[in-house]
């Protein structure tokens, strides 16, 4: 859970002003503290920056090694990297930051998809979705996919995924960012796919809302998708052609050209 930090702690996240707090919750930090470690803990991801989580041991000894002081590997192969899910507090409700642990792979929305759909996300804090008999699933946080070792632990995700549903790649429907530097939309034209559908992400933003709420054929959606003037045309364009029309300020705000 993310919490405002009321003291600074020296090298703890600078310049950060929220810190992660994580109770005890496996019956293993149970024994860490029962055998008297520090009464209060800081800890992280198992990786280095801008590569993926290692879960393997023989990793960990390897990429770790110089930088942890100390690791504690179990007996048990960790079978998949999954992140710790992060959430925050609001007035409104807990509103999910990082869906993994706990919270991943799980049933969020329902759709009236044709056949498997599998929608790739985009470059930075990437997810994968996988829609089957009408039930989307969406995978655990992945990341960003800047590194090429992210970028294979991506790929994996996704066979993952495939494999426990037992989904051909010949069956699926690549739902994908239209960007074409995107790693996700590589991949998407490697896969062989029966259709392949690009998207712009600022119309997937105000679908993926409706989906989630089960509300695709809602007629009056609010959403701040105007990124830039020529976006916001292009959305709008697309929009009305499907007989949805699109009001919004005059004044667009002054960000990436807009």
């Amino acid at each position: 859970m993310l919490a405002r930090a009321k003291h600074e702690l020296p090298g703890v996240a600078p310049g950060n002003g929220d810190l992660g707090v994580m109770l005890p919750y496996t019956s293993l930090h149970h024994l860490l503290f029962h055998f008297g470690v520090p009464p209060v803990l800081v800890m992280t991801s198992g990786n280095r920056s801008g590569i993926p989580m290692v879960y393997r041991g023989e990793d960990a000894l390897e990429v770790l090694g110089s930088v942890a002081d100390a690791l504690l590997i179990g007996e048990r192969a960790i079978a998949r990297r999954v992140d710790d899910s992060v959430v925050r507090l609001t007035a409104a409700g807990p509103v999910m930051i990082r869906r993994a642990r706990e919270y991943a792979p799980r049933f969020v929305a329902r759709l009236p998809a044709e056949g498997p759909v599998l929608a790739l996300g985009g470059n930075l804090k990437s997810a994968v979705a996988l829609v089957v008999d009408g039930r989307a699933l969406f995978s655990e946080h992945l990341g960003d996919l800047e590194t090429c070792e992210a970028q294979v632990a991506f790929e994996a995700a996704v066979e993952a995924r495939l494999s426990m549903d037992g989904v051909s790649k010949t069956e699926l429907i690549v739902a994908f960012d239209c960007h074409p530097d995107y790693r996700s939309a590589q991949f998407a034209e490697t896969l062989p796919a029966r259709r392949r559908v690009p998207l712009q992400h600022h119309r997937t933003y105000i679908a993926g809302v409706l989906a989630e709420r089960e509300a695709p054929e809602a007629r009056v959606v609010a959403g701040g998708v105007f990124q830039n003037a020529v976006l916001l045309e292009a959305l709008k364009a697309a929009l009305e052609a499907h007989g949805v029309p699109l009001w919004g300020p005059r004044a667009v705000p002054p960000n990436d050209g807009g």
